[in-house]
C-alpha cells in the first residue's frame, strides 16, 4: 500500500490535536511560561529510521517507530524543565524516558525525552530550556547527518 504524506498527516492529525489540547490545558494550569511545538514525522524520516533500525538488526514497521508524533515543550529555566517533567509524569506514564537532562549527550544536548507507546500512536515529548531548543533547531541538519549518515546518501 502506497501512503502519501498528506494521507499520513490526516491520519495522525486528530491524535495530535487531542494530545496538544490536553498538554495545553495541563501547561496553562501550571503557570509556567512555555512554548509548545509539534509535528508528524515525515514519510522520508520514517523510512530513514526504519533503515537505521534494520542496519542495527531491529526490524521496524511503521508503528514501531517510537516518535511518529513529536512534541517539544521549551521553558525559560532548568528548574522549569524539572517542574514540567514532574507535572507531565503525574498525568501520563511514559513507556520510556531518556534523561539527557541530567546526562547530556557529548554534543551538549540536554533534555528529557519521554516516549509513549501506550497512546494511539507512538509519541515523543521533549522537555528543554528555550536556549536548548534554539541550539537544537540550529544544529538539526548536523544531527541528522550524524545520525543517518550513509542512509541519507543511499536514496
Amino acid at each position: 500500500m502506497d501512503i502519501k504524506e498528506e494521507d499520513l498527516t490526516k491520519l495522525f492529525s486528530l491524535e495530535i490535536e487531542e494530545i496538544k489540547d490536553v498538554l495545553i490545558n495541563i501547561l496553562n494550569r501550571s503557570g509556567i511560561p512555555y512554548q509548545l511545538e509539534f509535528r508528524v514525522k515525515s514519510l522520508e524520516k520514517i523510512r530513514q529510521k526504519q533503515l537505521l533500525f534494520k542496519e542495527r538488526s531491529k526490524p521496524c514497521s511503521l508503528f514501531d517507530v517510537p516518535d511518529i508524533l513529536g512534541f517539544r515543550i521549551s521553558v525559560d529555566s532548568e528548574i522549569d524543565v524539572y517542574r514540567i517533567f514532574s507535572l507531565l509524569n503525574d498525568y501520563f506514564e511514559p513507556s520510556r524516558v531518556i534523561d539527557f537532562f541530567n546526562n547530556p549527550k557529548s554534543t551538549g544536548y540536554k533534555a528529557f525525552n519521554c516516549f509513549y507507546d501506550n497512546w494511539a500512536f507512538n509519541t515523543e515529548i521533549q522537555m528543554m530550556t528555550k536556549e536548548m531548543r534554539d541550539w537544537t533547531n540550529a544544529t538539526h541538519d548536523e544531527h541528522n547527518k550524524r545520525k543517518y549518515g550513509d542512509i541519507l546518501t543511499r536514496k
